[in-house]
């Protein structure tokens, strides 16, 4: 048998739809692979065995039958434990215990990789709350880099790169708001793609137009460009319950990639007039935009200067946070679960890198009039339909979004609108949040 793990998964997709291998003999090759692997580099947090290999029998029977299971036939695939991602799993919202939940639906990347005939075999590490650039929490521990284990995957999809970095499986899911799939894709040399605003759709309740993290998306830790392509074909769709979701029709994006860019004019800047870059990074990248040149494509090199400085932005972004935070720890505690008097949520929150204030301050957002007023009793109302598939806002596709914003106060709306726009962002001043560089070493 080939070694599968140097293969990409559209490569073992590509043998196991020609019958040079089986499903089954896939999903069992990649079992000993974490089995024998995992100890070092602790990228999955459980697996799923006996039911992966259900699914890959079912994927024979539907071969031997001459069906097109799709580009991934047979191929194993992780996700990640944050946020829900298959139905009747668990997920830990990043190893947080007190958090430890059954998913109620599928994520986008779970039913686009079924759908192209990929196989679910386990979930895999993430920080608590995915919010950090690198992988570890009080619950798990952290994830090594397959490079080096003295240093950590990056995160916050960590997990994801080491076990597709490792070997241990070919694909792997991330999501990303700040760079949660690009960072660990960088670390463990990965190839790592967040879609743009409405490509892949989001669905949020009880706030249709938002996440906890906003500008969050989901997608995939990959070897390849082509297998990230594969997987956006089946991913970029149009949905209504999505507000920002965009109706592009079908785009095959495997196709797309191989088309000649002669006459593209392209914008390059090394650090946005903003961000510190090492300059071995520096120096890579600027190749990489020679070869984008050389291609045929004008590479144009752009002098971008915002007018405001760089912890100003990073501010107003965790502020946006904190508001859609603030109300899920308000329906968490009217459910049950009081996360902010949990001493378990609060040890998680402190450590040499970590930012024992976040907790605080979604609790001074809580006692603001336009959340604790208006706010939360329309969220309260809007919780026991949470998640997707249930409730009214499926009945009407196109007036959902509609109907959601219109439960929000003037007063939040107003205040959300002078957020987004950035006319709420602080002059400077002494407060303003020191640079906390997180250690990457173990």
């Amino acid at each position: 048998m080939k070694q599968l793990e140097y293969l990409s998964a559209a490569e073992i997709g590509r043998e196991v739809n020609a019958g040079h291998i089986s499903p089954t003999e896939v999903v069992r090759y990649f079992e000993q692979r974490i089995a024998d692997g995992n100890g070092d580099l602790n990228a999955f947090v459980y697996t799923k065995f006996e039911e992966a290999e259900a699914a890959a029998r079912q994927l024979e029977e539907r071969l031997a039958r001459g069906e097109d299971v799709g580009p991934f036939a047979g191929v194993p695939f992780a996700l990640k434990d944050f946020l829900p991602s298959k139905k009747g799993w668990i997920h830990s919202h990043g190893g947080v215990k007190a958090l430890i939940r059954e998913d109620p639906v599928d994520s986008e990347f779970t039913k686009a990789m079924e759908a192209a005939g990929g196989i679910a075999i386990g979930k895999t590490n993430a920080p608590a709350f995915g919010f950090r650039g690198t992988t570890d929490n009080h619950l798990y521990g952290p994830t090594c880099n397959p490079f080096d284990h003295r240093y950590n995957a990056g995160g916050s999809s960590g997990g994801s790169a080491a076990a597709v970095a490792g070997g241990l499986v070919p694909i792997a899911e991330g999501g990303d708001a700040g760079g949660s799939i690009r960072i660990p894709a960088a670390w463990c040399n990965l190839f790592g793609f967040k879609a743009s605003v409405g490509t892949v759709p989001s669905v949020c309740r009880p706030d249709a137009w938002s996440a906890t993290h906003p500008y969050c998306f989901n997608g995939g830790l990959t070897k390849t460009v082509e297998d990230s392509a594969i997987l956006m074909s089946y991913m970029a769709h149009h949905d209504p319950r999505d507000p920002l979701s965009l109706d592009h029709g079908h785009r095959d994006f495997a196709e797309l990639m191989n088309r000649p860019i002669d006459g593209w004019r392209i914008a390059y800047t090394p650090d946005f007039g903003m961000f510190p870059v090492d300059p071995e990074v520096a120096a890579v990248v600027e190749n990489a935009a020679m070869v984008l040149k050389e291609a045929g494509a004008i590479v144009e090199p752009v002098d971008i200067r915002l007018p405001r400085p760089l912890e100003e932005y990073t501010t107003i972004w965790l502020r946006s946070i904190c508001v859609d935070t603030a109300i899920e720890l308000e329906l968490d505690r009217r459910n049950g679960f009081d996360l902010v008097k949990d001493p378990r949520l609060l040890r998680i929150q402190h450590g040499p890198d970590r930012d024992p204030g976040f907790v605080r301050r979604c609790l001074r957002t809580l006692r603001h009039p336009a959340v604790s007023d208006h706010l939360l009793p329309a969220a309260a109302q809007r919780g026991r339909r949470q998640h997707a598939g249930t409730g009214p806002h499926q009945r009407t596709a196109r007036g959902t979004s509609h109907r959601v914003r219109a439960d929000l106060p003037r007063e939040f709306l107003r205040a959300s609108r002078r957020l987004h726009s950035g006319r709420l962002l602080r002059k400077r001043s002494s407060d303003r949040p020191a640079d906390r560089r997180q250690k990457v070493q173990r």
